[in-house]
């Protein structure tokens, strides 16, 4: 029986070329850095990096841990930590299978993200359990911002102060923004805002003279910066030491106003 190999060609060649643009596609895609972040701990070093890609018409996101145990020390990681808005997940650090138990370095396999989401890791280590957290995409180095407003009711009308709390990278930034709504014929004032982060950062600001808002006005009255931030729990973030503390002093119209807030709310 004669073999007939120019036959075989014949049928292979639709299946080659089902096959070579997916493959072009796939080796086409190029993933950017997003984030990355590496810190020291006892008995080793943990890493992380988050990338990007645009493919199919939309963004696609990926992280992966990396241990670096120090001489005589181990590492394994346990537990992926995915922490967005409204949602909260822990997954297997390496799927199904178990990460290895390590005493050099080791690179984790690549586990699906996304824009909002903050990837963490819980590592067991023969020191005791380490936790570790990479920022979100929705802006470089932003993990996630957080706010609260607190009001009052005035005789000149309405004032408020809101808050505003994000993780950038590895500090905690608080701004505070004063926003009112003074009643016809009405004014406020900005006299001093002061805000506190936990005990390891705080900023303040003051102006004697400053305009007089006769509409609805928001504008920015100060804040303040403090590293390095903890493990983003369930109830949020705050730097080390406790929660942030602020206060917003005005003038009015109708005599001075003081507004107090703590996020995230004792």
């Amino acid at each position: 029986m004669s073999r007939r190999p120019g036959l075989l060609v014949v049928l292979l060649l639709p299946l080659v070329a089902l096959l070579l643009p997916a493959a072009a596609a796939q080796a086409a895609v190029r993933w950017d850095v997003s984030d990355y972040r590496c810190a020291s701990e006892p008995g080793m070093q943990i890493c992380a990096v988050k990338q990007k890609a645009r493919y199919g018409g939309a963004w696609h996101y990926r992280s992966r841990v990396s241990v670096t145990p120090s001489a005589g020390h181990w590492a394994q990681p346990l537990t992926l930590r995915q922490r967005s808005p409204g949602a909260s997940v822990d997954r297997p650090a390496c799927g199904a299978s178990a990460c290895p138990r390590s005493t050099a370095r080791w690179v984790g396999p690549w586990r699906a993200s996304s824009a909002r989401m903050v990837d963490g890791w819980v590592v067991q280590t023969d020191r005791g359990l380490r936790q570790f957290a990479l920022a979100s995409s929705v802006r470089t180095g932003v993990a996630e911002a957080r706010a609260a407003v607190t009001c009052a009711e005035t005789a000149a009308g309405r004032a408020c102060v809101r808050l505003d709390v994000q993780q950038v990278r590895d500090r905690v930034e608080a701004a505070l923004i004063a926003v009112v709504y003074p009643d016809p014929g009405q004014y406020f004032e900005f006299r001093r805002s002061t805000v506190a982060l936990g005990g390891t950062g705080s900023g303040s600001n003051e102006c004697p003279a400053c305009e007089h808002w006769t509409t609805k006005t928001v504008a920015g009255v100060g804040g303040a910066g403090a590293s390095p931030i903890p493990w983003p729990q369930d109830d949020g973030w705050t730097p080390d030491g406790g929660p942030i503390d602020a206060e917003l002093e005005l003038a009015s119209s109708a005599g001075p106003v003081v507004l107090q807030l703590t996020w995230p709310a004792g």
